[in-house]
């Protein structure tokens, strides 16, 4: 009988053994998140997609959006018809045109529009389709002017219309919805003047610029930005701000004076010189101001009497009052005002006509206006120009 053969001990496997064998693992478990999310979302879109909208007011059968569409019609018929029916629609279209115009771009749009000149043509044709820029922006501007059409009854959408205009846009359809979006906070009246005024003093000066001439569109409604427009004159330096400040102040009338007359006495030299600017493209438009600043004149500071002096040399001699007032500034105490006068008049007006005036209105001025058109001008000059701060 042979004997036992002993059996090897088993010998347990070492940890690398044990990783070499194991079995393999199936992906990372995010990446089976991500794609299931991914998937989620794209049904959700095409789903959004096939799902009709929501059910809109209606006029003669078509719905508010279908109306806003005919609005940019290139058929005068067309759009008459369609304004008639947004106005029948009222503060019933209101919520339909404010969602569309709040409504967000599409996830990624504005990543995309920043960067589309890297992808090549064939991609960014079908990215166009995906992210649809263009036709958010169009369908933003057609819900703006629809809303323009219901003026002060679309108050309920100022908050909608708020954000297009903080919204940056990087196309041309997207620009033109800030643009109409602005005019129809301006048509609203009182309720989007305030809204209009708070993207003027944020919005750079391309954008500054365009909300200034859709301010026009408030009318006498301008005079309550007044305040705020007066101090943003003073305290910005841009060249074409008070100017174009000025044009639109001839909405306002009298009303809105106020608050540049005090900004004129009240802030530094530089902005005595940008307010004064608004006054005079102001007067120009209304004599009705230039009226009220003449009358002001005389109890302005010196400084501030010469500034605005600089700035009343530039209206033309078609009205009497300025012709008058001018001839009385030659009795005033500063000689730089005096010069300034002297020079305006002797371009401006004839030795009859003043002397006419004159006997009428100002007869103690009528010996100053003589001695100005018998010799040239003398005596003791400024030593800084008219309109210059003083060093």
């Amino acid at each position: 009988m042979k004997p036992a053969v002993p059996r090897p001990k088993a010998v347990a496997p070492t940890a690398d053994q044990q990783r070499d064998s194991a079995p393999a693992r199936g992906p990372w478990l995010p990446w089976r998140t991500i794609a299931g999310a991914g998937a989620l979302l794209l049904g959700l879109l095409l789903l959004a997609r096939i799902l009709p909208p929501g059910a809109q007011p209606a006029y003669e059968g078509r719905s508010v959006s279908e109306w806003a569409d005919d609005l940019r019609s290139s058929d005068t018929l067309v759009r008459e018809k369609a304004r008639h029916a947004i106005r029948v629609l009222g503060t019933n279209a209101v919520p339909v045109l404010a969602r569309v115009v709040a409504r967000p771009d599409r996830l990624g749009a504005g990543w995309y529009l920043r960067n589309r000149r890297f992808f090549p043509a064939r991609i960014a044709r079908h990215l166009d389709q995906l992210f649809r820029p263009d036709a958010t922006g169009r369908e933003r501007t057609r819900a703006a002017v629809a809303l323009r059409e219901l003026g002060p009854r679309a108050e309920a959408a100022v908050p909608a219309l708020a954000l297009v205009l903080k919204r940056p846009s990087l196309t041309i359809d997207g620009q033109a919805a800030v643009l109409q979006a602005a005019y129809a906070l301006a048509e609203i009246g009182p309720p989007g003047v305030p809204v209009l005024v708070e993207a003027i003093e944020s919005a750079p000066w391309d954008q500054r610029a365009l909300f200034l001439a859709a301010m026009s569109a408030a009318g006498t409604h301008v005079a309550s930005a007044a305040p705020r427009l007066a101090a943003l004159v003073a305290r910005d330096p841009h060249p074409s701000l008070a100017s174009r400040v000025g044009i639109l102040m001839r909405e306002a009338g009298l009303p809105g004076l106020a608050p540049f007359m005090d900004q004129l006495t009240t802030t530094d030299a530089a902005g005595q010189v940008r307010i004064a600017e608004v006054l005079v493209r102001w007067a120009a438009y209304d004599r009705a101001i230039l009226a009220a600043v003449l009358e002001r004149f005389a109890a302005l500071p010196t400084h501030t009497r010469q500034t605005l002096m600089a700035g009343l040399q530039r209206l033309p001699a078609d009205q009497p009052r300025l012709i008058l007032f001018m001839a009385t500034a030659l009795a005033d105490p500063d000689p730089t005002v005096k010069e300034t006068a002297a020079t305006w008049l002797t371009r401006h007006a004839t030795l009859p006509q003043l002397e006419g005036l004159a006997a009428r209105h100002a007869p103690e001025v009528l010996d100053a206006v003589r001695r100005v058109f018998a010799q040239p001008l003398t005596g003791p000059r400024s030593p800084h120009p008219p309109g210059a701060p003083p060093e």
